[in-house]
């Protein structure tokens, strides 16, 4: 070796590393200057020495190590990584930003490097990605001792954030290190692409080009993406602090298809055919693609069509059939029996007010058990499921008796008919994902709850597996299913099934102590909406301290009650009579009515149409009757 600036003998084996760096692969530890020293390997000459720092350990006889830029130092017991940053000639430190043409000031340091007469330092500029493979010459200066190269960026140099500037020598040849950090030098090219359409309600991405950059729209925006819902003219410029570049887009709006169903389609008849008008396609919520629709059954049709420019709209109709039709199921009777002829009715049915006021409350601890979930009422009677029973109250809450639970209970709101959901695979119901996962019948029920008659078997089977719900209505009772999100509307007594639509209520419902939560439907001739205990959904808007009201038509929420801001306790399940103008609710511990460790009770509340007695259509039979159904007993013997 040659050119040490201490003699070998001040060295030991034990501080010998290997540096891996190209032109200085040897470190010697220097432990008394605290100093690590570099040696060429092929020429063995001293090529510089980096200083360490004055509190660097300096062991004697224990080992060094050099890796990831760092000396590592035993002490005998643990290891010391220390900073090695100068390899002999090393480039200062250099910032940025850059753009085309910029001056750069490039200093460097030579570490005790001696450099013959006639040598030349070359500041070199790496690619956008930091390699020096292929560098750009980009100043020059004559000298044998470190000074300042007055170097350039050179014109149309590529945009990029990851630039580096390192010196190198011609006498001796060596290799600078670079700079140490990213430079950013230009601005990419802003092509925010073409001029773009877009329809009603969309979403135009604007995207301008990333990097150490700052970004200013037209519209205010000093982000990279610019999500625009709005047809304007924009522009950005975009700056890396020296030099900026900017590009402007158009985005135009788009007419969205208009088409035109009425509001509510009344018609005397078995079908009608609704038409939106002339789009390229068509989807209802049936299922059909075509272009018009034949309804068979009352209920809630909604169509999304996609006009010749790609926009799409929807519109619907709440379709109610007057079917002219007398069902009777028997033609030939004995003289003296009775037969029930039955026409289709339509469905008008609305809470108006559910109140704080003229309450009373009772506990069901020792009538039902712990609380679980179901309630109905009919125009005598008031029935909650708990654990043990089913208790069955009257109306005013003061005397009851302990029944069979049933896990499915719900009522007819129009006729007061008691009835349970049940599967027919397991010839019962309870509260399992066995029985209501396959949902696919009603039982009738009597006052003490003993099932009367054959399973009335739906038209569908309904799967409400998971935290579903129960709304009780007038003349049909819904069922949303916690499986897959969609509102069944069943008709009262037939069992025929109507899918209304899908929404999910799961970030909203109050969860019971069973498969349901219970609730009330309403229908006012052009759709459906639901009366329940909800969570609070910042949103939705809903609160946990009043009754809500879902409407499908417009999925929007609303407080259904006069109150608000009350404590509801547990609430899950509640009904409405309108026999008493009363709305029942269940919930553990203590509420705003009541303090029992489980509370039945009633509040005030009105409705307006069909509940308990009324249609929202008016029928005349020719006996004089006016109701849709009408129990007749002929006076003629008929065989």
């Amino acid at each position: 070796m040659s050119g040490l600036p201490v003699t070998v003998s001040s060295l030991t084996s034990y501080n010998v590393v290997y540096t891996g760096c190209s032109g200085k692969e040897v470190g010697l530890y220097d432990r008394v200057n605290r100093r690590l020293y570099f040696v060429n390997k092929s020429t063995g000459a001293y090529v510089g020495y980096s200083q360490l720092p004055v509190g660097t350990s300096t062991p004697y006889s224990y080992s060094v190590s050099f890796a990831d830029d760092k000396l590592w130092i035993s002490n005998g017991y643990s290891w010391t990584g220390y900073q090695v940053s100068n390899y002999g000639l090393q480039t200062s430190n250099i910032l940025g930003p850059f753009c085309d043409n910029s001056s750069v000031s490039v200093n460097f340091t030579i570490n005790s490097l001696t450099f013959n007469t006639g040598n030349i330092f070359t500041a070199q500029l790496s690619d956008a990605n930091g390699n020096f493979s292929s560098p750009t010459s980009i100043g020059t200066v004559t000298s044998t001792t470190a000074t300042t190269i007055s170097a350039s960026i050179p014109a149309n140099t590529p945009a990029g954030g990851s630039y580096r500037i390192r010196v190198v020598s011609s006498n001796p040849v060596q290799v600078g290190g670079d700079n140490g950090t990213n430079i950013t030098v230009n601005v990419p090219n802003v092509n925010l692409g073409p001029n773009v359409s877009m329809c009603p309600g969309d979403t135009t991405v604007l995207t301008a080009p990333a990097g150490v950059l700052s970004y200013n729209w037209s519209n205010g925006g000093i982000n990279q993406v610019l999500n625009v819902t709005t047809a304007n003219t924009y522009s950005v410029t975009v700056s890396n602090g020296v030099c900026s570049k900017a590009d402007t887009i158009v985005v135009s709006a788009l007419a969205a298809p208009t088409p035109s169903l009425s509001d509510t389609t009344t018609v005397c008849a078995n079908s009608t055919v609704l038409n939106p008008g002339t789009f390229s396609a068509y989807a209802w919520n049936t299922g059909a693609t075509s272009s018009t629709l034949t309804a068979n059954t009352s209920g809630l049709y909604k169509v999304t069509v996609t006009g010749s420019n790609t926009c799409t709209a929807s519109d619907q109709s709440f379709v109610n059939l007057l079917k002219p039709n007398i069902s009777t199921g028997d033609t030939a009777i004995c003289l003296g029996d009775t037969v029930e002829m039955t026409t289709a009715t339509g469905c008008y049915f609305t809470l108006t007010t559910i109140g704080n006021s003229t309450y009373s409350n009772t506990t069901t601890y020792y009538s039902a058990g712990d609380d679980r979930g179901g309630i109905a009422v009919t125009p005598d009677y008031v029935y909650y499921t708990g654990d043990s029973y089913t208790a069955r109250y009257n109306p005013n809450l003061n005397s009851y008796v302990s029944l069979a639970r049933r896990d499915g209970i719900f009522s007819d709101l129009s006729s007061g008919q008691l009835y349970t959901f049940w599967n027919t695979t397991y010839n019962d119901f309870a509260y399992s994902s066995s029985y209501t996962s396959g949902i696919s019948a009603l039982r009738l029920m009597d006052a003490s709850l003993n099932y009367s008659g054959a399973a009335i078997n739906l038209s569908q089977t309904i799967n409400a597996s998971g935290n579903s719900y129960v709304f009780a209505g007038s003349g049909f009772v819904v069922l949303w299913s916690g499986y897959d999100t969609h509102f069944y509307k069943i008709d009262l007594p037939s069992g025929v099934v109507t899918d209304l639509g899908v929404f999910d209520l799961s970030t909203v419902r109050y969860n019971s102590e069973s498969w349901a939560s219970w609730g009330i439907a309403e229908c006012n001739g052009s759709g459906y909406s639901f009366v329940f205990r909800s969570n609070s959904n910042s949103t939705y808007g809903t609160s946990y301290n009043q009754i809500t009201r879902f409407d499908l038509s417009t999925s929007s929420f609303s407080q259904a009650s006069t109150f608000n801001n009350i404590g509801l306790g547990d609430m899950a399940c509640i009904t409405y009579s309108p026999w008493h103008n009363r709305w029942y609710f269940q919930s553990e511990y203590s509420t705003y009515f009541g303090s029992n460790s489980e509370n039945l009770g009633y509040a005030n509340a009105n409705h307006n149409g069909a509940g308990g007695s009324g249609s929202f259509n008016t029928f005349s039979w020719s006996t004089g009757a006016v109701s849709y159904t009408h129990l007749t007993l002929p006076t003629t013997p008929y065989v």
